[in-house]
């Protein structure tokens, strides 16, 4: 197999190409910091006060309020369903786009038109798109029991998908994977498309089969787009909420309840925004040990000028 060399770059962190770089993202950071830093500051410092709904004070209560987080109910199921729901989403949404990128990159007479009817479902606005899913998952008409016991004969009468708790995670997670795959797809593909033609055409050379291609070219040049995908769709899934408010609210029983639902519950429904703020920032700790994890598990290498030897 061919090796590929990493030209190497000269002025990398401080060239004046890097410099002009700095200074055209100066625009964007503000606004970043504004609408993403702002709120999240904003809700640390909520997550150390007593700050209940009609309240005229926020008396100052340090780490009360993620002690009795981490002591009620809801905390440890909210938390192990929102892992569930994560690595569950980020596996399949990976997996189904990467098998739609490797069939979408090759030529075939349809290919432009099934990459605009696959942008479809990510058109569709998230709120839109569970009341979609919950008329196919109804127990009564839904368009799902018509398929697995009518179509397939696999049940002999109706199932309630929303409201059993052997299936309610799994009713969720659908519409999520439905909704996130097209874009996982379209990065992948953008990725994909960068690889030099001339990598495959001398692995054919060297009697490289399409699993060893695929294995030792594609995977390692996808690397930062994986990266990516993996970091994007991690932080969706912690802070999916449409899908459980939609469709299950939480039930039954606490199947279902996560993170992103204790956050509305405990915020909205008791009132309480100072615990509400806790499990926000709970929520962000994780993403970002999550993210870290993949930096520390797929590093990447930045490829210049790419020579075969």
């Amino acid at each position: 197999m061919r090796e590929l060399e990493e030209r190497p770059k000269k002025g990398r962190w401080f060239g004046k190409d890097t410099r002009f770089g700095y200074l055209s993202i100066v625009p964007a950071l503000i606004l970043m910091s504004f609408f993403s830093a702002g709120p999240l500051v904003y809700a640390l410092a909520l997550s150390f006060q007593k700050y209940t709904l009609g309240a005229v004070e926020r008396p100052f209560v340090f780490l009360e309020n993620y002690q009795k987080l981490v002591e009620s109910k809801f905390f440890a199921p909210s938390l192990v369903n929102t892992l569930i729901f994560t690595v569950g989403a980020v596996v399949f949404v990976f997996l189904i786009a990467l098998i739609f990128t490797l069939i979408l990159n090759e030529k075939f007479r349809a290919n432009t038109w099934v990459r605009l009817a696959l942008l479809i479902p990510w058109a569709i606005p998230e709120i839109a798109n569970a009341l979609g899913w919950r008329w196919i998952f109804d127990s009564n008409w839904g368009v799902w029991n018509g398929i697995v016991v009518y179509g397939f004969g696999i049940f002999n009468s109706y199932q309630s998908w929303l409201g059993n708790p052997n299936y309610a995670m799994g009713t969720i997670l659908v519409p999520h994977i439905w909704k996130e795959v097209p874009l996982a797809t379209i990065l992948l593909l953008a990725g994909i498309s960068t690889i030099p033609k001339s990598l495959y055409e001398a692995a054919k050379l060297d009697g490289a089969n399409v699993l060893a291609r695929f294995r030792r070219i594609t995977l390692p040049m996808l690397r930062p787009i994986i990266q990516l995908v993996l970091v994007y769709e991690t932080i969706q899934g912690i802070t999916s909420f449409a899908y459980v408010f939609v469709l299950t609210g939480g039930g039954p029983g606490y199947t279902t309840t996560t993170l992103s639902w204790l956050v509305w519950m405990t915020s909205f429904s008791f009132g309480d925004f100072g615990q509400g703020s806790c499990v926000a920032v709970i929520m962000s700790i994780i993403a970002l040990l999550l993210t870290l994890l993949y930096f520390r598990l797929l590093p990447t290498k930045e490829f210049g000028a790419v020579t075969v030897r």
